[in-house]
């Protein structure tokens, strides 16, 4: 590539990554079009006892419920029980339902005729074979037209759990290629024959995955709203059950997915192949050399070929496979700390946050910024927390687009500030230190809970149009921008007065001297002092302490004007003296009305 090629191909890049910036809401409106496709209304056909004891023994509706609410979904699916064939006829046709589970006992299957006749109300219905225990599993693979009525088979043996991984596994396959195009969202391809193995698999895969998305959403601090669109934005999980399917779901889906794992024997070309996962691996890793693979087999012997063909190996029968699995996603999917490695795969740094990353990316060897950026471990780690847009251009932009390994560096630099940028540009966010740059005018920061009153809103509007429109590019000469500005909600002036009853004393005090003596003799939350604390390590610079009350602005009863306004030097050598300044401060505005 020359120097001219070179520069344009850069200007492109940055043109594309300042485009999106522009837009920072982006990433939540794309979560807003993810998973249009639920499971709301499931048929369970199943005998009165099995129905009993799944409401009794290991509540169903709490198995469902408990598995939504922790992936904080407003809308649990409502399961109808009954107990014949007539029955969900009937129901069916009253009605309709986006999956059909029939949980059977093999050897009393009264229900052998039913997928057929639901198919012809409705050939669109997903319809499971849930199998009572692992004895059925033999005479279902004895009688194949089982395994053909059904769209799966799994097997229930008391973990109602697999009930939450079934209806997940439903709404991935019908959601997977809508999310993948406008996401996208990552895949993970399970290649298992077993009904047995892929029955205790994808709970524990969709456990795993629940977890390690939700505490990257902790660590971001984000709200409940937030929080509910970004665990739309979770890894789909796709089975297949032979080497044909693993290679077609691959082919399809090749530029999203975020890692296989696989047993080392399943069907290739109708026969059983006894190293047919390793043969597997060897194809998808010519294609995609930087592809995490995780082979797993009940037989120990199969480990030495997997990690010759560039797998990882997990015993099956291991005591520790949730412990296990979790490693494998924490070390080789990037939602874990980012492991910076020299050319020997030997750590040498790590980054838990953004922060913490490009405090690396600016010291670490050349070698390593070259390793990780040629197996796409900073697309995978960015894409891991959400930021979707942002991870596809870091991972369009390859080591050989750049003259030199700094300018590689550099960008990936540039790229977290821009990141930074994205998070709290024209956003009121919760105070961090990272983010409060003094005198960027960026943002507006949250002290404590509660509404903004008629400063903060207009400031918070203000800063939010400055941010977002093309006024700054109509002026280039002026920097336009409103002063650094953190809120200390309204929840805390009703906590202060009720914290230290002067709800009363308000009431019947008639001496404004004395009322402010008793405003300044109360005492502000702790979480707010703490909060008061870490924003004065940060600010050195003189504040004005100004009142934002709810009814500042209102139309019939005005109180604009009422509140005072303190202003600080905020100079002393000493950073108690300067908290308490500060604390008086608050507590003058507070008792001034």
């Amino acid at each position: 590539m020359d120097d001219l090629q070179f520069r344009e191909a850069q200007e492109r890049r940055m043109t594309e990554l300042s485009d999106f910036l522009k837009k920072y809401k982006s990433n939540h409106e794309v979560y807003h079009d993810l998973m249009p496709r639920r499971i709301r209304e499931i048929l369970l056909v199943a005998t009165v006892y099995d129905a009993f004891v799944l409401e009794h023994d290991t509540p169903l509706s709490e198995v469902i419920f408990g598995g939504y609410t922790q992936l904080n979904l407003a809308t649990a699916p409502r399961i109808t029980s009954v107990s014949s064939t007539d029955e969900a006829i009937e129901k069916l046709k009253s009605r309709f339902f986006d999956l059909v589970i029939v949980l059977s006992r093999t050897r009393q299957m009264a229900f052998r005729n039913l997928s057929q006749r639901i198919k012809e109300i409705d050939s669109r219905i997903p319809i499971f074979l849930l199998l009572n225990d692992n004895a059925d599993i033999g005479f279902v693979s004895e009688n194949t037209y089982l395994l053909e009525s059904f769209d799966n088979v799994f097997v229930w043996n008391g973990n109602s759990e697999i009930f939450l991984a079934i209806v997940k596994y439903v709404e991935d396959r019908l959601n997977v290629a809508n999310d993948t195009k406008l996401g996208l969202v990552r895949v993970i391809l399970l290649v298992e024959d077993s009904i047995r193995y892929y029955s205790r698999y994808l709970p524990l895969l969709y456990k795993e995955i629940v977890k390690q998305t939700h505490n990257l959403i902790v660590e971001e601090n984000l709200d409940k709203m937030r929080q509910i669109l970004r665990f739309r934005a979770r890894p789909k999980v796709l089975l297949a059950s032979n080497y044909e399917e693993a290679s077609k779901i691959f082919h399809m889906y090749k530029d999203y997915l975020l890692c296989v794992i696989s047993d080392v024997s399943y069907p290739r070309e109708g026969t059983l192949d006894e190293l047919g996962g390793v043969k597997l691996t060897k194809e998808l890793l010519v294609i995609n050399p930087n592809l995490p693979v995780l082979l797993q087999s009940s037989n120990e012997g199969n480990a030495q070929p997997a990690i010759s063909a560039g797998a990882e190996f997990l015993d099956k029968n291991s005591d520790n496979l949730n412990d296990d699995l979790s490693r494998f996603f924490h070390n080789k999917l990037g939602f874990g700390d980012f492991v910076f490695r020299n050319n020997a795969g030997q750590e040498i740094a790590s980054a838990h946050t953004m922060p913490d990353l490009m405090t690396c990316l600016e010291k670490i060897p050349i070698e390593s910024l070259l390793y990780h950026a040629s197996r796409n471990h900073f697309s995978a780690w960015l894409m891991a927390r959400g930021e979707i847009q942002i991870a596809q251009i870091v991972l369009n932009a390859k080591p050989t687009d750049f003259q030199t390994a700094e300018e590689l560096r550099k960008f990936l630099i540039d790229v977290g500030h821009r990141i930074k940028d994205l998070q709290v540009t024209g956003r009121v966010i919760p105070f961090d230190e990272f983010y409060f740059a003094e005198g960027t005018g960026k943002h507006v920061s949250r002290l404590a809970e509660g509404a903004l009153g008629g400063k903060g809103r207009r400031a918070s509007f203000v800063n939010n149009f400055l941010n977002n429109s093309q006024i700054a590019e109509m002026f280039p000469e002026v920097n336009i921008r409103i002063p650094q500005t953190a809120i200390i909600g309204a929840s805390e002036f009703s906590d202060f007065v009720g914290r230290n009853k002067l709800g009363t004393f308000i009431l019947e005090s008639k001496d404004c001297a004395v009322l402010k003596r008793r405003f300044l003799m109360g005492s502000l939350s702790p979480d707010l002092i703490r909060q008061l604390e870490r924003f004065l390590k940060k600010v050195r610079y003189p504040l004005a302490i100004r009142s934002s009350g709810l009814l500042e602005d209102s139309l019939s009863q005005p109180l604009s004007g009422v509140y005072q306004t303190f202003f600080l030097p905020n100079n002393s050598p000493y950073s108690t003296l300067r908290l308490n300044h500060l604390m008086e401060a608050i507590k003058l505005v507070f008792a001034s009305v």
